[in-house]
């Protein structure tokens, strides 16, 4: 038994204590306790001195004991991401994931401004982050993300932010930062940034900073009743070339979206697109395709059918183009698109 490196308990639903006897494995380097109903975490397991991975997702009401996270010296992974948001009376845990030396990747979800603002104060744990989720951080107006410090980030999740207006990226110089690691080339602040989904943001207009993510290959937005554009008309109006936005994006799902006008003002070539859901974002009159966007990849187009026939597009050979490809969802079906779990 103490010879055990790994111990992966996920989804064990009806586990509800911390099993007995873990603590002795003193050679156990990942634990994986996600989707578990564990109420929470025994002080005995500071005796994993070789633990490297800690996984806590979706365990809603998990208590974690003072001061265990920190005793956990070579820890180099932690989540602890969709279900159990740091609120503002559970800072203190990020204070002890700062502390430990060989922390290197966090997936955190938040629920509270305070909580949000003590994670960007600090470079180290921003640098660490791979997975962030804000829900219901009802007193968040403008998230501003730095474009060094989380720079390794890969996905980001926008859950009923109810006031929030803006999302801006903060372009940093080099030397604003200690010890910066990441070269930045072609201003792709967040080039591992592959998934983003912002539902229910009732007060967002756009989403202009994702032109920073050349990387993004999943975007879902909904129910962002405000949003009139996902990218700003003002973002490439000088050019009449393809901007190269979204060249890595395969699925993109919009609904519930009543103002939305426009994805993008120009076309856009989307040489990785492969599904495409619009649903009752009725104004939305145009798609940025011209007879070479997703030539290659396109697999279907899902949306209203009245709303198909009412777009508009340069020339019938391009409307041709892509009507093989669309399959009618009506409004009271659920929007559901292949790989996109919450």
């Amino acid at each position: 038994m103490p010879l055990i490196r790994v111990l992966n308990l996920s989804a064990t639903h009806r586990l509800t204590e911390f099993p007995a006897g873990i603590e002795r494995l003193i050679n156990l380097e990942y634990l994986n306790l996600s989707m578990t109903c564990i109420q929470q975490l025994p002080t005995e397991i500071m005796n994993l001195a070789k633990l490297r991975c800690l996984l806590l997702d979706s365990m809603h009401s998990l208590i974690i004991p003072p001061n265990l996270v920190s005793s956990l010296s070579s820890l180099q992974l932690f989540s602890m991401y969709d279900g159990n948001a740091l609120s503002t009376y559970r800072q203190a845990l990020l204070g002890e994931l700062e502390s430990i030396e060989l922390l290197d990747e966090l997936s955190l979800s938040f629920r509270s401004v305070e909580a949000l603002n003590r994670l960007l104060s600090s470079y180290k744990l921003q640098r660490c982050m791979r997975r962030l989720s804000l829900n219901d951080c009802r007193k968040l107006f403008c998230l501003e993300l730095s474009s060094l410090s989380l720079s390794y980030l890969e996905t980001l999740c926008l859950f009923n932010c109810l006031q929030l207006e803006d999302v801006r990226v903060n372009i940093e110089r080099a030397y604003d930062i200690p010890n910066p690691v990441l070269i930045l080339r072609n201003k792709q602040y967040f080039g591992k940034l592959r998934d983003v989904k912002i539902w229910s943001c009732p007060k967002l207009q756009n989403l202009t900073w994702l032109v920073h993510a050349a990387g993004l290959e999943s975007l879902s937005i909904q129910s962002c009743e405000s949003m009139k554009e996902v990218i700003s008309h003002n973002y490439g109006a000088s050019t009449s070339e393809h901007v190269r936005v979204f060249t890595r994006l395969a699925t993109i799902v919009l609904g519930g979206m009543p103002l939305l006008e426009s994805i993008y003002q120009g076309t856009l070539l989307f040489p990785a697109l492969e599904v495409m859901c619009v649903i009752n974002c009725p104004k939305l009159g145009r798609l940025p395709f011209d007879a070479n966007s997703a030539a290659k990849t396109l697999k279907k187009i899902e949306g209203d059918i009245d709303w198909w026939y009412g777009l508009q597009w340069e020339h019938e050979t391009i409307e041709l183009t892509f009507i093989k490809y669309f399959s009618p969802q009506y409004l009271a079906d659920a929007i559901h698109v292949s790989g996109m779990g919450v």
